[in-house]
């Protein structure tokens, strides 16, 4: 392939785009797009979000004349609606992300030949129409939005999507998580909004899957106010029945976002599981009483996934967690990590303390960590930094053998 083929500019530079492009990159585009030839076979066109807005008018002016487009991908641009591209049959990746789109043209049912829709952080309400279902070559669909509330409804009938591997961002009430039972192709399933209504349909079809590597679960979210109307904000219910539940056996990551009563006995038996995210758990017991005992686990996020104050040695003992290399631990309750012993977390490579903001001190025995090799303390208690400090701060033995210590993202140490 010709290096002439390719080409990158900026809306506002003086660039013409040459003749012979065949792939063709814009970033911060204004209001319009340069008009391309009829060989173009890539197109991407980035913003400044909430500064751009390339018109529909001329975007869809540029599609009109690229009948060869085999991916087009849309980022940061405020369209309110997609232009037509049901002639663009050879299209195989459509990307619409961080948009203000909440719905397809019809005409998305004639790209027979579409691997990959993704409609990631484009607007909210979205729902897909009946013709997602003629995409039959379709691998990956992604809807993933950053507030759980914020799901994507599918049509039904969207088990005939044969060839469907990633899943994410569905919302599975209304039949849609009796049909996941026969997605026995699935690789990576993200469910939103998880509730009473359909959750024992939805745990029965997960276990059907047996082929999923990746699960992400997210129960229904609360409106709860605080002090007066103006502010509020989202709370995650409790996951209901999460118990009955049995994950398939290849499951290797996995994400949990709601409130739990206790840990479900079967995340403990989970041999292939290499990642982790416990996500507003708000545990009251040890959550590593369980985690611990994961042969193959090298990534746990807690993001107040226990609501104690208190963690002692029983939380990483000797011989558990034999392969973690990474622990990330976020928590307003947490204000005293006493001691770990002597051999806990062997392979343990970074360490993050992300909005600890009552933390007083960093566990005895973590200095015989000796794999360490970045600590980053993000939004913490002043005097836990005083404490650790190299001139003179009284716990700086525990930290003095680790290469990397950060604060607030900069390097103070």
């Amino acid at each position: 392939m010709n290096a002439e083929e390719f080409f990158i500019t900026t809306a506002n530079s003086d660039s013409i785009i040459p003749p012979t492009a065949h792939h063709v990159s814009i970033h911060e585009a204004d209001n319009t797009i340069p008009n391309m030839n009829s060989l173009l076979h890539s197109l991407l066109v980035s913003a400044k979000y909430g500064l751009s807005k390339p018109s529909p008018d001329c975007l869809e002016t540029v599609l009109y004349n690229a009948k060869l487009l085999r991916v087009l991908h849309l980022e940061n641009i405020e369209l309110k609606s997609l232009p037509d591209v049901g002639k663009l049959v050879h299209l195989r990746y459509l990307g619409v992300r961080h948009s203000e789109i909440t719905e397809l043209p019809e005409s998305i049912s004639n790209l027979r030949n579409l691997q990959t829709l993704d409609i990631s952080w484009s607007g909210n309400e979205f729902e897909l129409s009946n013709g997602v279902l003629n995409l039959v070559q379709l691998r990956h669909l992604r809807m993933f939005r950053p507030m759980n509330d914020c799901k994507v409804r599918v049509p039904r009938g969207i088990s005939r999507l044969r060839n469907l591997q990633t899943l994410n961002g569905i919302y599975v009430g209304g039949g849609i998580a009796k049909e996941l039972g026969n997605m026995t192709q699935l690789r990576s399933l993200d469910v939103r909004s998880v509730s009473e209504d359909h959750a024992g349909e939805l745990y029965a079809s997960i276990m059907k899957l047996t082929g999923l590597c990746t699960l992400s679960l997210t129960v229904e979210s609360e409106r709860v106010s605080y002090n007066s109307s103006s502010y509020f904000w989202y709370e995650n219910s409790l996951f209901p029945c999460l118990e009955s539940l049995s994950p398939p056996p290849l499951l290797q990551k996995l994400s949990l976002t709601g409130h739990l009563i206790e840990i479900p006995v079967w995340l403990g038996s989970m041999e292939n599981l290499t990642k982790l995210y416990m996500c507003f758990s708000h545990l009251s017991e040890n959550p590593t009483t369980i985690l611990q005992f994961l042969p193959n686990l090298k990534y746990l996020s807690m993001f107040h996934a226990y609501k104690g104050k208190r963690m002692g040695r029983e939380f990483f003992r000797a011989g558990g967690f034999p392969k973690l290399e990474y622990l990330k631990i976020v928590s307003h309750n947490l204000v005293e990590w006493t001691e770990m012993e002597e051999g806990a977390l062997p392979c343990l490579k970074q360490l993050y303390f992300w909005n600890c903001m009552r933390l007083m001190g960093l566990p005895e025995g973590l200095q015989y960590v000796a794999t360490l090799q970045k600590l980053a303390l993000l939004n913490v208690h002043e005097d836990l930094i005083r404490r650790l400090s190299p001139n003179g701060g009284q716990d700086n033995y525990k930290i003095k053998h680790i290469p990397r210590v950060s604060y607030f993202g900069h390097m103070s140490f």
